[in-house]
């Protein structure tokens, strides 16, 4: 199975962000202490992971070319995708690193999201492709998804993205299958 990861925000967040950039770009009459200041939290995953790599690496490049405009970036330690969603949607983040099949399930309602569909939220960009891998013991004899059935299965933490996927993958194997962190 492949996704992509990507970033997201609530929708009126991005048009707020290019008005702003084009009206201090354009006018050019604010002086640097005078423009308003704008923070961005921009949430990822937990420190140890690629997310929050990637989260702390925008916001360098936000630093580096976009700072004297007013523009502040902070990269926010999360537990993973669908917390991201649930607080870019709230308003308490205003982007985040997130799957792609995590933001698919949200925005149609999916999975941990049934019946309750954000459709406030838009992908800003992808990041890159991300790769489902599923990986067991030579001796355990699973060599297709269901043999998986009535098996303990790793597949991260409450809020993160492999387990959202997961949740999705697992629905059509033997209910006995048991999701581990």
């Amino acid at each position: 199975m492949k996704t992509a990861v990507g970033l997201l925000c609530a929708s009126s967040r991005i048009l707020t962000m290019i008005v702003a950039v084009i009206t201090l770009n354009l006018t050019g009459l604010a002086s640097a202490q005078t423009r308003p200041k704008t923070f961005v939290s921009i949430g990822s995953g937990e420190m140890t992971a690629v997310y929050f790599r990637a989260a702390k690496a925008i916001c360098k490049v936000i630093a580096d070319e976009v700072r004297a405009e007013g523009f502040r970036c902070s990269a926010e330690a999360t537990p993973g995708s669908a917390y991201n969603v649930g607080n870019v949607a709230s308003g308490e983040l205003e982007f985040a690193i997130v799957q792609s099949d995590v933001l698919f399930s949200a925005y149609k309602g999916f999975g941990q999201w049934d019946g309750k569909p954000v459709t406030e939220l838009r992908s800003v960009l992808s990041l890159y492709p991300e790769l489902v891998t599923v990986v067991a013991r030579a001796d355990a004899s699973i060599h297709v998804l269901a043999d998986l059935a009535g098996k303990k299965v790793s597949v991260g933490g409450p809020w993160t993205g492999p387990r959202i996927t997961w949740e999705l993958i697992s629905a059509d194997l033997d209910a006995s299958s048991k999701a581990e962190r």
